[in-house]
């Protein structure tokens, strides 16, 4: 778990799209806290700051000390949007928290180790990048890690397989599987054809086999020599 990571904003006045888009030309990012019920207070960062914190280790899932003017809280990012060409942040929702009540969050789920599967020619498939968890906000870990040292081919592993830190609950159906060793598709699509073309060659054989027989059989006919 990090420390809390400090974030200044200043307060503004909600004005729509267009009230955003001026912020974001001169540097800053709007954003808006919640801090339960309806209640929400609308800010605007500076882009640089917000940055610096979002890259940050945990800066995405840890717990922010948000200031707006004179007041500081702690809070999680709840949502943010990313413009898809340039990857510039465009808006923040932030979510108000009590430190000492749980709180669900998704975090990453990263796999760790060289496995042997891979290490014989198998693929690695991840089908699950995060995972939903529930814990008291200074629980919140960064990522949870998986070792999949001792996978082989064939292999896979569930949800259920996984560790929690202390103090973390993992939600979600258990049997879930996130990650398995498999062979390449390539190898996989190769197997069949080459036991297509075995059975081919053979029916080839078999076919030049009997008709060789039926022209053997027309050569020596009886009826050609009685005819002569």
């Amino acid at each position: 778990m990090a420390d809390h990571i400090p974030l200044t904003a200043e307060p503004r006045t909600p004005d729509g799209s267009r009230g955003g888009r001026r912020l974001r030309r001169t540097g800053s990012i709007p954003g808006v806290v919640y801090s339960g019920g309806d209640d929400a207070t609308a800010f605007a960062v500076d882009e640089l700051d917000l940055r610096r914190v979002m890259l940050r280790e945990g800066g995405r899932t840890g717990v922010i000390d948000l200031t707006i003017g004179s007041e500081t809280q702690p809070v999680l990012f709840k949502d943010w949007q990313i413009d898809p060409l340039r990857g510039r942040v465009l808006h923040i929702d932030l979510q108000g928290i009590d430190l000492t009540v749980e709180v669900e969050s998704m975090v990453p789920l990263v796999l760790v180790g060289d496995a042997v599967g891979v290490k014989e020619g198998g693929v690695l498939d991840q089908t699950e990048r995060e995972l939903l968890i529930r814990a008291l906000p200074t629980n919140l870990p960064d990522s949870i890690e998986f070792d999949v040292t001792e996978l082989a081919i064939g292999d896979s592993v569930a949800i259920s397989e996984i560790v929690a830190p202390e103090g973390v609950v993992i939600i979600g159906d258990e049997e879930n599987t996130f990650a398995s060793i498999t062979l390449p598709r390539a190898v996989v699509e190769e197997e069949p054809d080459e036991l297509e073309g075995e059975e081919g060659e053979e029916g080839e054989e078999g076919a030049e086999g009997a008709e060789g027989e039926g022209d053997g059989g027309d050569d020596d006919s009886p009826g050609d020599d009685a005819g002569e």
